[in-house]
C-alpha cells in the first residue's frame, strides 16, 4: 500500500530525496516487498521462535513504544501555552540595546600598538595588518570579532569599541590582562529579540531535555525496579 511507501519515506538520507520521486518510490516499494518476503520466510523457518530473536523483537517494541510515549509526553509539555511562557522569558532574559562589530590587533607593549595606529592612519588594510602582527586567535581571520554586546568583553574592550566610530579606528590602544588592542569598528546595530516563529524551534529543543528526565523520573517513581546480574543486590 502506498501507505506503508509514505510511512519508510521519512527513513531517507538526503541524498536519496535527490532522485526523482518515481525512482525512490520504486526504490521504497522494492526494499519494502523484499522485507515482507523475507519476514514471511524467516517465520515458516520458525527464526521469529529463537530466544535471541525474541529478545530483540521484544527491545525493538518496547523502544517503539517508548518514543510513541514519549512524543505525546511532548505535545502534552511543548503545546502553545508552554512555548509563549518560554518565549516570554526569553525575552526578559535577552540581551538588549546596541551591538558592535570589530576587528582588533593584539600586541604586547604599548610602543608596538602605537606603531600598528601609525601603519593603520597611513591606510594599510587593518585586516592584513592583524593577520601579519595580531598575537590574539582572531589575529588568522583579521582580527574579526563579530558583533559583540558591550558586557561579551573586558570593560575597557567595551568602552572603547562603543566610543568609536563605524569606520575608525582606536588612535589610543587600549590595554587589557591580554595586552594592548588596537580596535577598528565595522559596524553596529541594534539588538531585535527573534519573533515567537524563528525561535519556536529553539525553544524546543531547550525545553525537550528537561521533559523527557521528567518523563522517566515520572514512570521510575510508579514502579519497582529490580537489577538481576548487577553489583547490587535484587530490589534493592
Amino acid at each position: 500500500r502506498m501507505s506503508d511507501v509514505d510511512g519508510v519515506r521519512s527513513n531517507l538520507t538526503p541524498e536519496a530525496t535527490q532522485y526523482p520521486e518515481k525512482v525512490v518510490t520504486n526504490f521504497l516499494i522494492t526494499t519494502l516487498i523484499d522485507a515482507r518476503l523475507a519476514a514471511v520466510e524467516a517465520r515458516r523457518q520458525g527464526i521469529d521462535q529463537d530466544p535471541a530473536v525474541k529478545r530483540r523483537i521484544e527491545r525493538a517494541v518496547e523502544q517503539l513504544l517508548q518514543n510513541a510515549l514519549l512524543k505525546k509526553a511532548m505535545r502534552q509539555k511543548l503545546g502553545e501555552k508552554q512555548l509563549r511562557e518560554a518565549y516570554r522569558k526569553m525575552l526578559k532574559d535577552a540581551p538588549s540595546g546596541d551591538e558592535v562589530r570589530a576587528r582588533h590587533i593584539l600586541v604586547k607593549t604599548e610602543k608596538e600598538a602605537l606603531l600598528v595606529v601609525k601603519r593603520a592612519q597611513r591606510g594599510e588594510d587593518f585586516a592584513k595588518l592583524a593577520q601579519e602582527l595580531s598575537t590574539g586567535p582572531s589575529g588568522k581571520s583579521g582580527g574579526d570579532l563579530g558583533y559583540f554586546t558591550a558586557k561579551r568583553m573586558v570593560p575597557a574592550f567595551s568602552s572603547a569599541a562603543f566610543a568609536t566610530r563605524t569606520g575608525e579606528i582606536t588612535v589610543t590602544p587600549v590595554k587589557t590582562q591580554f595586552g594592548w588592542h588596537v580596535i577598528k569598528v565595522e559596524d553596529r546595530r541594534k539588538i531585535s529579540p527573534p519573533s515567537f516563529k524563528e525561535a519556536r524551534p529553539q525553544l524546543q529543543r531547550k525545553l525537550a531535555p528537561k521533559i523527557r528526565r521528567d518523563f522517566h523520573a515520572a514512570l521510575r517513581a510508579n514502579a519497582k525496579v529490580e537489577k538481576f546480574g548487577m553489583a547490587e543486590t535484587p530490589g534493592k
